[in-house]
């Protein structure tokens, strides 16, 4: 016999139309397993009924959310480190690469010559800028030299002075949020 459809009753009663109840309790009188299985789910569903409902404890709430920003910035540091950790290794495999095949086009002697020729270049570029710098200091006069020297220390000192400050205020307050 197909105990399968007096099961699905069995286990949801309040969905049967009142000739499935009845057709139900005529073979709960002839099945035991099925009568077993309905007095256990009524006695499954009385317990429920009856249980208390589980609370959390005082404070979870505030607690969760306190660990909460916690956990969220932990898991953004978790990502940056990800991050730079991808980035650097690409670009020292990016670095790695391109010398490698820079290194495998060009031999060595041309190499040497273009460092040795690069390094010929800035010094004759050196020594001219000594020479053009004398040429004009030859021709200005001397009282010149102060308020120019003045000017560029106090931009200097600005610039520094601006930088400072905002190294200082972003250590103290962090990124503002826009």
């Amino acid at each position: 016999m197909n105990h399968q459809m007096f099961e699905e009753w069995a286990l949801s009663p309040e969905t049967c139309s009142p000739e499935e109840r009845e057709a139900l309790q005529q073979h709960r009188q002839q099945c035991e397993s099925c009568d077993r299985l309905a007095r256990s789910w009524k006695r499954i569903e009385s317990v429920l009924d009856t249980a208390p409902f589980a609370r959390p404890a005082e404070g979870f709430a505030q607690r969760f959310q306190q660990n909460l920003a916690a956990r969220k910035a932990a898991a953004h540091k978790r990502q940056a480190r990800k991050f730079l950790l991808i980035l650097g290794i690409t670009f020292a495999v990016s670095i790695l690469a391109g010398s490698v095949y820079f290194y495998s086009i060009n031999p060595p002697q041309f190499l040497l010559t273009q460092v040795f020729r690069t390094a010929a270049n800035l010094l004759v570029t050196v020594e001219n800028i000594k020479i053009i710098s004398s040429t004009f200091l030859g021709f200005t006069p001397g009282a010149i030299f102060l308020p120019i020297l003045m000017v560029s220390a106090s931009a200097l000192g600005g610039f520094a002075l601006l930088w400072f400050t905002a190294i200082w205020k972003f250590t103290l307050h962090g990124e503002k949020a826009q």
